[in-house]
């Protein structure tokens, strides 16, 4: 590691010492300072710059998370669909994990859903709101939610929740209406740390994917409150009814991860 030339001090009492070199950084709370103590004055002005020896640096980061295991994700993506098929709208879930039993489990909160209905009986999902129950001795590890049959990506709305929350794992799955279809679900991860996001492929975070598993608990089922806004006669879009009949999908195709992230290993 390279010396600097010129000393950095850092600013952690108003009292201080004043250093007696003849040139140094100071850094304090509201920005970096260049010091002098010259023969008839001694100040401290805005540094213009960084120390030279100072190299870039840019925002990283390396995972070290378990991954959801393969039973968890079909869980969530049946739960998912099932939603989509009743209310076309999104939903969501929370991961915690155990410290103790080193166990991830998904939990449902209680979560409020808003639609919009067209004139013509379409259903488009607007969004979501709920709240992260107390985990008690586990540890949040993040969330997952829906975009219904909407791809999935970090919407504006997504970016502008997950910014207020602890940051952590941010899972979404889009196109629940090809999972009906027996395709594979749309999936985006992104990891919120410190304000910072960083996008991830999904096999580095989800050990695979076969199929849904559409018997979720019907708590969960019930957890979700739609709130339907309906748009008037004037509105300048429709949409058709959307089928809802799950029961009836074709849900016994083998897929993997192979389709989301190329560089990935077949998942066994």
């Amino acid at each position: 590691m390279k010396k600097l030339h010129t000393p950095i001090y850092y600013k952690t009492d108003d009292d201080m010492p004043w250093p007696a070199d003849p040139v140094f950084f100071l850094m304090a709370a509201n920005g970096l300072f260049l010091c002098r103590n010259h023969e008839f004055f001694k100040s401290a002005a805005k540094a213009p710059n960084f120390p030279s020896e100072l190299k870039d640096q840019t925002a990283s980061l390396k995972l070290n998370y378990p991954k959801v295991p393969r039973r968890i994700f079909e869980l969530a993506v049946g739960f998912f669909a099932r939603i989509y098929a009743l209310h076309q709208s999104e939903a969501g879930l929370l991961l915690y994990w155990s410290p103790t039993k080193k166990r991830m489990r998904l939990v449902c909160p209680k979560q409020l859903a808003t639609v919009s209905k067209s004139y013509y009986g379409g259903v488009h999902p607007i969004g979501l709101h709920f709240d992260y129950p107390d985990p008690g001795d586990d540890i949040i590890l993040g969330d997952m939610h829906s975009h219904a049959d909407e791809p999935a990506y970090a919407s504006w709305v997504d970016k502008n929740d997950e910014a207020s929350s602890a940051g952590g794992i941010h899972l979404v799955v889009g196109r629940c209406c090809d999972v009906l279809n027996g395709k594979l679900p749309d999936v985006h991860v992104e990891i919120v740390v410190d304000g910072q996001r960083f996008k991830a492929a999904p096999s580095q975070l989800i050990e695979g994917y076969n199929k849904p598993r559409m018997n979720v608990p019907q708590e969960w089922i019930d957890s979700l409150t739609v709130d339907s806004h309906a748009w008037k006669k004037s509105s300048s879009w429709s949409s058709d009814d959307k089928d809802s009949k799950w029961g009836e999908a074709d849900l016994n195709k083998n897929s993997t991860f192979e389709n989301y992230d190329k560089d990935s290993k077949d998942e066994k």
